[in-house]
């Protein structure tokens, strides 16, 4: 690491903290280049078998990625969060009006009840994404992520297939145009899903027809 100015007179101070007390140190320093750069610095006591001290062990670790990952870790659940807030509080506000005698009204109770089915289905489908997501993350860690030569197109149109349905509701036609023969070395099931994303957000975010 190549400190300079700020940065080398606060590990200086680390430094010299360490070798006064007489326990362990740990501090953290903050570099401004380009990006961030976190260090850990950890300053331990050495002693002999009597316990006579005769230096201090210093240590630095780069935890930049470590911040990364805790950065993207709280991003994600409060994206989480909204994303299942929003559907909840729709249901919980339908449910009231149901309890608060809509009831006597069976089209009105209709209407909402397919309002509750729909927010329900896409709190469904933001779990299956999470345990979609986890099982990857988990099969990564453990190198069994399970790829053989499948052909593409298969893979797509099951994906069409599955949005067709949502898609017809906003008047919108799926067409896929992929060559029969394209084959990859794939997991079928975690590309399908990915499809299965893009396109939903394709009909969610394009006007009708």
């Amino acid at each position: 690491f190549k400190f300079s100015g700020n940065i080398m007179n606060r590990f200086l101070d680390i430094v010299e903290k360490a070798i006064k007390i007489d326990e362990p140190v740990e501090e953290e320093l903050i570099i401004y280049k380009e990006k961030e750069q976190y260090l850990q610095v950890h300053g331990t006591p050495l002693k002999d078998n009597q316990g006579e001290r005769f230096g201090t062990l210093m240590v630095i670790h780069d935890i930049t990625r470590l911040h990364t990952l805790e950065k993207v870790r709280k991003e994600f659940a409060v994206n989480v969060s909204h994303e299942l807030k929003t559907p909840l509080t729709s249901i919980k506000g339908f449910v009231e009006t149901i309890l608060g005698g809509t009831l006597d009204n069976m089209n009105k109770a209709q209407h909402f009840l397919k309002i509750i089915a729909r927010e329900t289905d896409r709190i469904i489908a933001i779990v299956e994404d999470l345990l979609s997501l986890a099982r990857i993350e988990r099969e990564e860690e453990s190198r069994n992520l399970e790829l053989e030569i499948q052909n593409i197109r298969d893979v797509l149109l099951s994906a069409v297939r599955t949005c067709d349905r949502k898609a017809l509701k906003s008047n919108i036609t799926i067409e896929l145009k992929c060559n029969p023969q394209i084959s990859g070395n794939i997991n079928a099931h975690l590309m399908e899903q990915a499809v299965i994303n893009l396109i939903d957000n394709a009909i969610k975010y394009s006007d009708s027809g």
